[in-house]
């Protein structure tokens, strides 16, 4: 996966069983609740997302780095689209 690629280049240790774990608290309601996601909330309100600092730098690292992860590039392209609006 691109991740740890783009992980591995700023020499951040990141394995498979850490990313499963937030996986699995962030979609467990019993871990985080029922909530409204802040990034939900700022595009209802028409605010600026936190898109940038997130999917964003991995795509941005990536770019720098000739690691290529379209789906985060894509999906910044997708949130920006919609902060258009």
């Amino acid at each position: 996966m691109s991740l740890w690629l783009v992980a591995a280049s700023q020499n951040i240790p990141l394995t498979e069983q850490m990313v499963m774990n937030t996986v699995k608290k962030v979609f467990d309601p019993r871990e985080s609740g029922h909530h409204y996601p802040s990034m939900h909330q700022d595009l209802h309100k028409g605010r600026l997302t936190e898109i940038d600092y997130l999917n964003g730098a991995i795509a941005r690292i990536g770019a720098q780095n000739n690691i290529a992860v379209p789906v985060n590039t894509l999906l910044t392209q997708l949130i920006h689209a919609k902060e258009a609006q």
